[in-house]
């Protein structure tokens, strides 16, 4: 969808003040005929006849005459040579930019987007364009490079057409931004977001879509609550909504609104997308730990285990081991506040054995000693989980 989108609006620029000439049938080539004037000054002929008859006839004034045509037309004859040279080669070179033209418009058509940037660098180079049609052409480009995933060139042609003033409404600054999304600049992204926004592009809901998403690296969940509910009024294109309720999910158990997140999640564990998620059932167990709700948080941790929980790249399975951890204890805690003693003991060594995340080793300790000691039992159980996530 934002790839047809952003086709279009390369393919049939909005900019009503300008002249939308199509460059590639303008007649771009024009020779001028040369007009050759052959000047012959024959200088005044002085003979003296003498006796020496045979002398006379042999320099006479018309073989005079004749020598000095020979010699006035050798220069036309020069040029003409060069100028039917001239000519070849600027046919041939007319002949080769149809040629690209041709190239690139098949490629395009072919979907083929990175091999059709070579015959659009050369027409751009070549071609003999009006300052509109060159920024096209740049227009153009930028979506090719956009399109075939070279998307430092795509920022630099994005770039280079704002500051022409081209940003034609907001909409360079919205694939700037997912240009830089792509590199993970997502603080850059957000403010090219903004920008495209106030520049009045189009497809606002679209926008507030990918600040939630940039909102939620940068761990601004208010933001993303308050973009991702925008995204949704402006009639986000359906296959955004279950994104936006899974940002939302998250972003309310951050911003510690449980019920909130509670819902998000319940909607989204319906789906067959995100049936078998234990993400999704950990971070419900985790708002219903909070709420006290000890028998759902139990079931949503043993889900949770069911399932797994994704583990983090490159760590080279230590991520499993430390998701699994979160999951140990924090269904422990849960068997503490229904009294479960047994099994709330066995998950907690589980935690101190594996001895992977310090803050949840020495936390585990601390209820294992407070058993030990008598001095806990599990309706008095109140550690915070809420800070595993």
């Amino acid at each position: 969808m934002i790839t047809e989108k952003k086709r279009q609006n390369t393919e049939n620029p909005k900019n009503t003040n300008r002249s939308q000439v199509k460059w590639y049938r303008k007649k771009w080539l024009r020779i001028t005929a040369l007009c050759l004037a052959a000047v012959l000054v024959i200088s005044e002929l002085v003979i003296h006849y003498t006796s020496q008859q045979t002398v006379q006839a042999e320099l006479g004034p018309q073989m005079l005459m004749d020598a000095q045509v020979q010699e006035v037309l050798k220069d036309p004859l020069r040029l003409l040579r060069a100028f039917k040279e001239a000519k070849g080669q600027l046919q041939d070179k007319q002949q080769k930019l149809l040629e690209a033209c041709d190239q690139a418009e098949k490629l395009i058509k072919e979907e083929k987007y990175e091999e059709a940037i070579e015959p659009v660098d050369y027409l751009l180079k070549e071609m003999d364009l009006t300052e509109e049609e060159t920024i096209q052409m740049k227009m153009t480009r930028t979506a090719l490079c956009f399109s075939s995933g070279r998307f430092d060139e795509a920022m630099e042609g994005c770039t280079e057409l704002i500051d022409l003033d081209r940003s034609e409404n907001g909409y360079y600054y919205f694939m700037r931004s997912i240009c830089s999304i792509q590199k993970e600049d997502y603080r850059q992204a957000k403010q090219d977001l903004l920008e495209a926004l106030d520049h009045g592009y189009e497809d606002e809901a679209l926008c507030y879509v990918h600040l939630a998403f940039c909102d939620n690296y940068l761990e601004e969940y208010n933001d993303v609550l308050k973009y991702a509910s925008l995204a949704e009024k402006k009639g986000a294109d359906e296959i955004y909504h279950l994104t936006l309720v899974y940002l939302m999910a998250v972003a309310s158990l951050k911003e510690e609104k449980f019920q909130d997140s509670i819902s998000y999640i319940t909607e989204l564990l319906t789906t067959d997308q995100y049936r078998e998620s234990g993400d999704l059932y950990f971070y419900r167990g985790v708002s219903e730990l909070t709420l006290e709700e000890y028998q759902k948080a139990y079931d949503d941790f043993q889900e949770a285990m069911k399932y797994g929980l994704t583990e983090a790249e490159g760590t080279g399975g230590e991520g499993k081991k430390e998701s699994d951890t979160m999951l140990y204890y924090n269904r422990g805690v849960a068997a503490l506040g229904l009294n479960k003693t047994e099994e709330a003991v066995a998950d907690l060594q589980k935690v101190v054995e594996q001895n992977d995340n310090q803050e949840l080793t020495d936390a585990a300790e601390e209820l294992l000693d407070m058993l030990q000691s008598g001095t806990i039992d599990g309706a008095e159980n109140t550690t915070d989980s809420s800070q595993n996530i």
